[in-house]
This record gives C-alpha cells, structure tokens and sequence, in this order.
C-alpha cells in the first residue's frame, strides 16, 4: 500500500475553502504520520493563492509554515508562477518553484498518490 501522498492544489481565489483544505489535511496527515511522506504542490489557479497581495495571503501562508515546520515540502508551478507575475513576490522560504510536469511523473513513479483540492 503506498505511504506517501502528493496533495495538489488547484483550487485558486475563487475557491479558497477548498485549497485550504487541501492544506489543513495536509498538515493534519503529516502531524499525525499517517503516511511517510507528504508533498504539497500549488498549480494552476492555486497559485494566485501564494501572491503576498491577495486577499486571503495571510491565512494561507500561516497554514504553509506550519507545514514547513513538520518538515513538509511546498512547490508551485514556475510556469504558473510566471503566469500570474509572482516570480519576485514568491516567498521562497516556504515554496520552492519547479517545473510541475517533473514533480508530478517524479511522485508518481515513487509510489506517490496524488490527490487534488
């Protein structure tokens, strides 16, 4: 049974609720070590969620921190970050941009699940 989990955010501004719900279950899943390894990457619309301006920045930076400090990896589409001009306003501390294609066929032939809010 596979023991690691790819959470993939693509709801954007318009559905908040639901990314941060795919970030509340992916913290509450690592604090717990339920799986071994969970990994959270923003795409899409989900990305508009990391621009340091928008409207519901605060909360969703305060739930990516926490996940960090469960030693959680956060990445984001550098495509999609390019899109939504965030390239300077990332805050790399807490989301690494990488190309997703990689990061999703990398998790899959790892034996990641991949579940998408």
């Amino acid at each position: 049974m596979p023991d690691k989990m790819l959470v993939v955010i693509l709801a954007g501004k318009n559905d908040t609720d639901r990314a941060k719900q795919g970030l509340v279950f992916a913290k509450t899943v690592t604090r717990m070590k339920l799986l071994s390894d969970v990994r959270v990457l923003f795409f899409g619309r989900g990305v508009e969620l990391l621009d340091p301006q928008g409207e519901h920045y605060s909360e969703v930076r305060d739930m990516l921190s926490e996940f960090r400090n469960l030693k959680g990896e956060v990445s984001a589409c550098i495509s999609n970050v390019h899109k939504y001009g965030l390239d300077e306003k990332l805050e790399k501390e807490l989301v690494v941009a990488e190309e997703a294609a990689y990061l999703i066929t990398d998790s899959v032939k790892n034996g990641y699940q991949v579940v998408s809010f």
